[in-house]
């Protein structure tokens, strides 16, 4: 009840949690579990359905979003935030950024059977699916190509995925069959690989694989 003139009364149902009481609860099918290194002090849990959210086509909404509040104090070790859904290969959770009014992909560990992942803050959390292949461009050398041999020293491409972010354990550059090392600079987005003394002249295979953080692949 808002001390107001009129007065205004204000209902909403909420699911709470206590680190003075509980170690867990369910909500909207979630599962947040704490331990004792969970919270620097007591706190109180608040869980509820979120209202009026938007989300984009690419997405597939594979939960309802929820609220935990509060959401301006940080967690210690956090809480462990799962969701029960089998065999679910390109899912994960994500958080609502209100200030960039979108949808951020977060860890999460996936074992076919549940989804969990750890949050150090609240926030609006759900469960997305996406299949959008990474991208990648700026390939250096072109597919059925010709060059000189001295001056092909590398392999070079731009990878990004807008939706859930490049998997970086997850490149694989092939060449010749070969697995061959390479440089990932995340804030260029680029891929480089040295191909100094790999080469002899004649007609050469390349083989590219990127997944994203949902195992979506793009092969080149």
């Amino acid at each position: 009840i808002y001390d107001t003139k009129p007065e205004i009364i204000f209902n909403k149902k909420v699911f709470t949690l206590s680190s003075l009481y509980q170690k867990e609860i369910n909500f909207k099918d979630y599962n947040l579990s704490i331990n004792n290194n969970s919270f620097y002090d007591e706190l109180l849990i608040v869980c509820s359905k979120k209202e009026n959210y938007k989300l984009k086509n690419q997405f597939i909404e594979i939960s309802e979003p929820i609220t935990i509040e509060p959401n301006e104090i940080p967690f210690k070790e956090g809480l462990i935030l799962s969701y029960n859904i089998e065999n679910c290969n390109n899912c994960g959770f994500y958080k609502f950024s209100d200030k960039k009014n979108k949808w951020n992909y977060i860890n999460t560990n996936n074992n076919l059977k549940k989804l969990t992942t750890q949050i150090k803050t609240g926030g609006t959390f759900c469960v997305l699916s996406e299949t959008e292949k990474p991208i990648i461009n700026n390939l250096k050398p072109r597919i059925n190509s010709k060059y000189k041999k001295q001056d092909l020293k590398s392999v070079r491409f731009n990878i990004v995925d807008q939706l859930s972010g490049i998997d970086p354990y997850k490149i694989e550059i092939k060449v010749d069959n070969q697995n061959i090392y390479f440089d990932y600079i995340k804030y260029r987005n680029l891929v480089n690989a040295d191909l100094e003394n790999l080469l002899s002249v004649g007609e050469h295979t390349i083989e590219i694989s990127i997944s994203d953080k949902l195992k979506n692949i793009k092969n080149i």
